[in-house]
């Protein structure tokens, strides 16, 4: 007898201090098993719904192979600290994922309409169709959204990637993106060499218009002393042989320059770097999203562990209440004006819950 009051003296020191033991959690859990079941049904049931409605989702993929003089000891810098002093050679492929995300290259993807076959059928539409979205820079950011680069810091592969609910429009944008990545580097980068070819053909232009001068220059005043071959005047001699002075000259400086432009253009063709395409842009077949099952099971856990606390937090709060309706219905209404629409969801499913657990408590 004596061992019963002392249990009932600690489960009322429980029931007043709102606590109570892994045996009663569960107990409590086991009598609101059925509301718990219901809320990770229902959450279950529209998290499928929603996912069943979105389209399936296709992704293509593409490798691009590093070229140019990539700095091989940069690896090494990195894990010294000295990550903040490497810059990457301007003509390697190690600026393409920053090409890529430039925009630049993303106006000129937006801007093209795209021509693919879809379930045997021709369609034709444009980016800002397919996205829905009028606004230039919210049109952009949706591309990049959609467009995943990843680089391999060891190899310098470059991955690519395009995700849309159409496996030929993955294709197309990815086989877009790769065009303008392509012209880019050939026409519009600039590099040291083609500076330097630049340079030296419009001095080698310059000298040229300089040396025709100065040969004119000299056939003019050579025919207006036509016996100046036999003259002994010191200041025709003079005049003629600094025109020679002068053409020799530039004969001289047009045939380096010449050697050297030359030698720039050879120098532009190996300073340009070459999108190497590993793996052309792939047609996918299976679909890289949405995930379902995988979000509906975690979305079944969330409310599962949502739903366990909520029954064990409400239960706590009403044993420390003491039976007290004003302490726990102000809980509850602070609780709901935070959650409404869980909440009210769970008043309804609940009301079988508490059923129960007065059975419970009464046998």
């Amino acid at each position: 007898m004596q061992g019963r009051m002392t249990l009932k003296s600690g489960r009322d020191e429980d029931l007043e201090s709102g606590t109570f033991n892994l045996i009663e959690a569960a107990t409590i859990l086991l009598n609101r098993r059925k509301t718990i079941f219901i809320a990770v049904a229902l959450m279950a049931a529209l998290s499928a719904g929603i996912l069943l409605l979105m389209s399936n989702e296709y992704i293509s993929t593409a490798t691009i192979l590093p070229s140019g003089n990539n700095d091989q000891m940069n690896e090494l810098k990195a894990l010294a600290g000295l990550g903040g002093i490497i810059s990457p050679d301007d003509n390697s492929s190690e600026l393409f994922p920053v090409i890529l995300q430039s925009q630049e290259i993303r106006d000129a993807v937006l801007a093209r309409p795209y021509t693919f076959a879809d379930d045997g059928k021709n369609v034709s539409l444009t980016l800002k169709e397919y996205f829905g979205i009028e606004n230039p820079d919210k049109l952009r950011r949706a591309l990049l959204h959609a467009t995943s680069i990843a680089t391999d810091k060891k190899t310098g592969v470059i991955s690519l990637g395009v995700e849309t609910t159409y496996p030929a429009l993955s294709q197309a944008i990815l086989n877009e993106y790769l065009a303008q990545l392509d012209d880019f580097v050939q026409n519009k980068q600039r590099s040291g060499a083609k500076e330097s070819a630049r340079y030296l053909a419009g001095q080698l232009a310059q000298t040229k218009i300089d040396l025709e001068a100065n040969e004119n220059q000299l056939e003019t005043y050579q025919n207006a002393n036509r016996d100046w071959s036999g003259s002994g005047d010191p200041q025709i001699l003079k005049a003629i042989a600094q025109f020679q002075r002068e053409i020799e000259i530039k004969s001289q400086t047009y045939a380096f320059l010449y050697q050297q432009y030359e030698s720039a253009k050879l120098d532009v063709q190996k300073d340009i770097p070459v999108v190497r395409i590993l793996d052309k842009p792939t047609l996918p077949t299976l679909k890289s999203g949405p995930h379902r099952m995988i979000t509906v099971i975690m979305v079944s856990l969330m409310t599962l562990m949502a739903m366990v606390f909520y029954v064990l937090l409400s239960e706590a709060i009403r044993r420390k209440s003491g039976g007290n309706n004003e302490v726990y219905g102000r809980f509850r209404t602070e609780l709901s004006g935070a959650f409404p629409r869980t909440i009210r969801t769970i008043n309804r499913l609940s009301k079988t819950g508490r059923v129960e657990v007065t059975a419970d408590q009464n046998s």
